[in-house]
């Protein structure tokens, strides 16, 4: 396996234009460089302790072979503590028609999809698949048969009305409320239903999906989570296909019902029940794929930061993601843009990030059509689903502990989506890698760690574990004081360019919210705090970009009481009490909208950003030059009213996160009167809300 690596995105030795053959480092050595013999050590027994329909115990004929076989589901046997000493000279698993195995019998790939003759193996649990087209039924027995010797180690028959485990319809939802219906809810295994065709308003004040013990839905039920894995209350469906997972220690053989149901008020909107005589259902043969998956190949990709196990089986690939982390921050991998360099252009990446408030690790499939942040218009870092592709991940496991995440997922090796980039199976593929900051969905610019340089890996390589267990310490604390806080007052004229966010000294501090990677400057001034007078007339000039096919270089300013701005993400929202706007953008009576734009104007760095060693805002901006392109700014006029709240924002219309506060004061009055009677109001209110109860 060649590795070229010529760096991440932080100080550490330089590893550029070095080329090296990757080596297992002596303290990870196997069982198999000690004797030099194969072998399959089981693993600890798997959680999952449903493997499918019993077809029955392998007998011991020789070389030690046995085993209790299941029917997983119809094309997929589960043996269960395999023992197989190695020593046949052409072992193989072997299915075939005739009363005992003979040599017209048919060969079954091994565990990982390979053909080589069988290893060792010692208390192994294994998930084999028939060949493509067959199923348990077309067979009569299931064993272990060596070709050279002609000879049969041990088999099991399977019985001539033997059903194997299939997927199971219950039936539609009935309408009982809220337009509920679905035209089947589908047990595709023991965790896993798929309701076809949903529909409902989404109206319900306390509506979940809910299973449990009993004839129908009652608040005693289980939440079950969503199709994205959250807790929260269902939203709207129309006429989509939802699958969705049954939570831990919870399958269908525990339940009687599935349905939606408002806890609240104890209103069934619609189920179906289950009847257990009738589920003989496949197990969920992914996640005890992933149970008993030993990932033989692993890399530091960002050291100490995030590693990136793999294995190959069959036509898809397994990944697990060790990734240090805090709960603000994602961790993300993929091929990148260009098969042999690396770039994160037009690059296939996998996110994953620890959400605090629903207390579960998202997983997403992301195409990086470009650097920008993701937007309608043009692109951007965005989902696969957000234009049309496809969410080719299957989340297999996940865990968030001691600031680390640990997710483990699998994907085809070639999934026919366009927003997807294939893996080959051999050969060199260059490989993109990153840690940032995340915000409400919206995984912002990689300001933490990422592959700048190229690094190639070939996926399909013998095994080598070049990992150690990562350290869950956290990162050190910036030395330095954030910058102060900038205000502009008594100007009646403000200039907006782009420029950087200032590192953790910046906008982070300013705000306490993490930004993207760029930021409003204003006057110069890394997002000021504007202070402006009602009655007054200001000037706005703007030079966030004209380009609405390049969403890096397009900022269209506007004025709105939103904290996160964005508002071309949010057409709907717009004028309404959570988003109105005040100056900058205007919706036309057709439903399109009119924004503030001009030429493009950057505060760039003169070399690279020096934010963390630097001790003023001052020092920071001696640092930086500004560049515009040609063209003419743009102008808009604002007169704050009576009408118009004590605080409102900047922002960019486009995307989220870019400015800050406009403090709105009455002629007279100044900043320090207008906060103090803001919070007198608010403590008068609140006497007077004790008062009355």
């Amino acid at each position: 396996m060649r590795v070229t690596t010529r760096g991440v995105g932080q100080s550490r030795p330089s590893r550029r234009n070095s080329k090296f053959t990757a080596k297992p480092k002596p303290e990870l050595a196997s069982v198999n460089e000690i004797d030099h013999t194969p072998e399959f050590i089981g693993r600890p027994a798997p959680s999952i302790k449903y493997f499918g329909k019993l077809i029955g115990e392998l007998p011991t004929f020789a070389h030690e072979v046995r085993g209790t076989v299941y029917a997983a589901n119809e094309n997929t046997i589960v043996i269960t503590n395999f023992y197989y000493d190695g020593e046949g000279p052409d072992a193989h698993f072997w299915v075939g028609t005739t009363e005992r195995p003979t040599s017209a019998g048919t060969q079954v790939a091994n565990e990982v999809g390979s053909h080589q003759k069988l290893q060792r193996y010692r208390d192994a649990y294994l998930v084999l698949t028939l060949p493509e087209g067959k199923k348990i039924t077309d067979f009569t027995y299931f064993g272990v048969w060596c070709k050279q010797a002609t000879a049969d180690f041990g088999h099991v028959k399977i019985p001539r009305n033997f059903a194997p485990p299939q997927e199971v319809s219950l039936g539609p939802i009935p309408t009982y409320a809220h337009g509920t219906s679905a035209d089947d809810v589908i047990v595709k295994d023991f965790k896993t239903l798929f309701i076809k065709n949903l529909r409902y308003d989404g109206a319900g004040p306390d509506a979940f999906f809910l299973v449990g013990r009993g004839p129908a839905p009652t608040p005693t039920g289980i939440k079950v989570p969503d199709e994205r894995g959250s807790l929260n209350r269902l939203h709207g469906y129309y006429g989509e296909d939802v699958t969705i997972r049954l939570p831990p220690g919870i399958s269908v053989f525990d339940i009687d019902y599935f349905g939606l149901y408002c806890i609240r008020y104890t209103e069934n909107f619609g189920h179906v029940t289950l009847r257990q005589e009738m589920l003989n259902v496949p197990t969920d043969i992914m996640a005890l794929k992933s149970e008993i998956l030993t990932f033989d190949n692993c890399e530091d990709i960002i050291p100490d930061h995030l590693q990136v196990s793999w294995k190959i089986d069959g036509q898809n690939i397994f990944f697990r993601l060790n990734g240090r982390a805090d709960a603000g921050q994602y961790i993300s991998f993929g091929i990148s843009g260009k098969r042999d360099r690396t770039t994160m252009d037009q690059a296939d990446v996998a996110v994953a990030y620890y959400d605090e408030r629903m207390s579960l690790i998202v997983l997403k499939d992301y195409f990086l059509e470009s650097r920008a942040q993701c937007s309608n218009a043009n692109g951007g870092v965005c989902p696969d689903e957000r234009f049309g592709g496809r969410n080719d991940l299957t989340l297999i496991s996940s865990e968030y502990r001691n600031g680390i995440i640990e997710v483990v997922y699998s994907r085809p090796l070639a999934t026919n989506d366009n927003n997807d980039r294939n893996i080959p199976a051999s050969g060199d593929t260059a490989i993109v890698a990153a840690i940032g900051p995340w915000s409400d969905g919206i995984v912002l610019k990689h300001t933490k760690y990422l592959t700048r340089e190229t690094i190639l890996i070939n996926f399909g390589r013998p095994p080598i574990n070049q990992c150690l267990p990562l350290s869950n310490r956290k990162d050190p604390a910036v030395a330095g004081q954030p910058f102060a806080a900038r205000k502009i007052k008594n100007a009646n004229k403000f200039t907006a360019q782009i420029g950087p966010t200032g590192g953790s000294k910046g906008y982070v501090k300013i705000t306490g919210q993490e930004g993207w990677g760029i930021a409003w400057w204003i006057n110069g001034q890394l997002i000021p705090e504007l202070h402006v007078v009602r009655g007054r007339n200001y000037t706005f000039v703007v030079e966030g970009g004209l380009e609405t096919t390049n969403t890096a270089k397009y900022h269209p300013f506007y004025i709105t009481n939103n904290p996160a701005g964005g508002g071309a993400n949010h057409i709907e929202e717009l004028n309404t009490p959570n988003h109105m706007v005040y100056a900058g953008a205007e919706v036309l009576p057709d439903g399109k909208v009119r924004v503030a734009t001009g030429r493009y104007c950057e505060w760039k760095h003169k070399t690279v950003d020096l934010a963390e060693e630097m001790d003023t805002f001052e020092e920071y901006k001696a640092t930086l030059r500004l560049q515009c392109d040609p063209g003419q700014p743009g102008t808009f006029y604002w007169t704050p009213d009576s009408d118009t709240p004590n605080t409102v924002y900047y922002q960019c219309f486009t995307h989220s996160y870019l400015g800050w506060k406009i403090r709105v004061l009455n002629e007279g009055e100044s900043s320090a009167a207008s906060l103090s009677a803001g919070i007198s109001l608010l403590t008068l209110a609140l006497i007077l809300q004790h008062l009355l109860r």
